[in-house]
């Protein structure tokens, strides 16, 4: 780590050294190699990484080089829970430096901005700067010195802005007291704006008690008399103090066994399920429907008795597993009898393809299937259309061929 070329605007000189524009420069007659402190794996995160400043009293004689980093510790190639948030000082005096305690502070949350930011300020007018950090989980802290050598002391400025992205921080200079505090803040899910965030100098720094602590969500699975089929409607409902969306989980375990499994899901609340896709979830509790397909995971003509358990996870934060709820387990397959309540009403070639329309309405789970034989070892049935119960009197599809060469078609229908 050496020295840079800063320039002081109130003479036009330029001088090697560590410094602020139109702030004194502190200036070293020789530079040196600082190595990094130890890390396991140190990521490459974008924002401002350097910061220079006197935190500590009468500190006359000597400079403090912060340097933060991300220290990688699971090695999944970015910051997440598990990993390290570290803050390293440099105490520079004459030709001379040395390194105080390494301050490396565990991420808890499970999804936290991959860019951090830190300045050291004049905040509150008194010649000892104060070392702010926005780090990871959008938390902004402040750093103070009690004495020449013991580690600074560490507590919560601000936590208005949980789960944003810190990109640059630094001092302002006001009229009265000393430098005001701004940041440069990105939403993760608005990546198009920056927001400029400012604070203005204090005299004391003020023992901030969190305004909003960040809850995990929960859920729990609501226990149904009815026996649940082949493709399963599973009712969850999910809490968030904060009203923050949620995506619900489900684990099934089979009476008897001691092991947990996930269960295959098709559907959240009537669309495709997508463990990415975040729903409502309120402080009083709603409630949420997911489609499992009991029948993929437990095999067909299965009745048995199982245990359903959920969980929910936040933009940051994984709920803990619901009490396990127990259910009656039947996938018996029913297939269309002779005297379908479900027809083809019609079937016309379209450019590229074929469409198929039908008559008809069932309480059960209906497949248009294809085939490239009608029997025999050649006979591969594929579902291309699924409609959830109850199915609507009219329904209409449009099979396009492109690789899929044309085939034999079927309605099946499925007992739930």
């Amino acid at each position: 780590m050496g020295s840079g070329l800063w320039g002081d605007s109130s003479n036009g000189d330029s001088r090697d050294g560590i410094g602020e524009v139109l702030s004194p420069v502190v200036t070293f007659t020789n530079q040196w190699l600082i190595p990094e402190p130890p890390a396991t794996s140190r990521l490459s995160i974008s924002g401002l990484s350097l910061a220079t400043g006197l935190p500590r009293p009468n500190q006359t004689n000597s400079t403090s080089i912060f340097y933060a980093f991300a220290d990688d510790l699971n090695q999944s190639g970015k910051l997440d829970a598990g990993d390290d948030f570290t803050l390293a000082e440099y105490v520079v005096s004459g030709n001379t430096w040395t390194i105080n305690t390494l301050v490396q502070i565990p991420i808890t949350a499970g999804n936290v901005a991959q860019s951090f930011s830190l300045a050291a300020v004049n905040f509150t007018g008194t010649g000892k700067d104060t070392l702010f950090t926005g780090e990871p989980d959008g938390r902004v802290y402040s750093w103070t010195g009690t004495d020449a050598t013991s580690p600074l002391q560490r507590q919560l400025f601000s936590d208005a802005y949980v789960g944003k992205a810190w990109q640059a921080m630094c001092g302002v200079q006001m009229p009265a007291l000393g430098k005001g505090l701004v940041g440069l803040m990105v939403d993760p899910t608005n990546q198009n704006v920056c927001n400029v965030i400012f604070w203005l100098p204090q005299a004391v720094l003020a023992t901030l008690q969190p305004s909003l602590i960040e809850t995990a969500p929960s859920a729990a699975v609501l226990p149904s008399s009815n026996p649940l089929g082949s493709n399963a409607v599973v009712s969850v409902r999910l809490w968030d103090n904060e009203g923050n969306a949620s995506t619900p989980f489900l684990q099934y375990q089979i009476l008897g066994s001691t092991n947990w499994q996930t269960n295959t899901l098709t559907a959240l609340d009537g669309f495709a399920y997508n463990p990415a896709t975040r729903v409502t979830a309120l402080p009083t509790g709603i409630n949420h429907t997911l489609r499992w397909n009991a029948l993929a995971d437990l095999g067909a003509n299965t009745v048995t008795n199982v245990l359903l358990r959920a969980r929910a996870q936040d933009f940051m934060l994984v709920g803990e597993w619901s009490s396990p709820t127990p259910f009656q387990i039947n996938t018996a397959v029913t297939t269309n009898p002779t005297n379908s309540p479900v027809n083809f009403t019609g079937i016309t070639p379209v450019n590229g393809g074929i469409q198929f329309n039908w008559q008809g309405s069932t309480n059960a789970w209906l497949y248009l299937q294809r085939s490239p034989a009608l029997a025999g070892t050649n006979a591969a049935w594929v579902n291309i259309w699924t409609g959830a119960p109850p199915t609507l009197n009219f329904g209409s599809y449009t099979d396009f061929f492109g690789t899929n060469p044309m085939g034999f078609y079927r309605l099946k229908i499925v007992s739930p």
